[in-house]
């Protein structure tokens, strides 16, 4: 079974850049966009949700997503941030 699933939306490809470099890391997982996840990719353990943030606001494809799948989200544990990163100061 994979592990992780890793659904994101991506803009200009920033977030699956990330969700690439994150799926290394996690061991068996499967990323997808989230217009392209299958009901066939449910089988997993934990679900992290990669989407830019504009304006603090998550992307309407991610959060339309999470409100049609909630059911299946709440079975899993989940890591979202809906706050962006701080930025760090230029010495750093």
């Amino acid at each position: 079974m994979i592990h992780t699933c890793i659904l994101y939306v991506s803009r200009y490809g920033t977030t699956r850049d990330i969700v690439q470099a994150l799926a290394q890391v996690l061991g068996p997982t499967r990323a997808s966009p989230v217009a392209g996840f299958a009901p066939a990719a449910r089988a997993c353990e934990f679900v992290v949700i990669g989407t830019p943030i504009i304006r603090e606001v998550p992307d309407p494809h991610a959060t339309r997503f999470m409100e049609e799948n909630r059911d299946w989200l709440a079975e899993h544990k989940i890591a979202l941030r809906w706050k962006p990163l701080p930025t760090l100061p230029a010495h750093c």
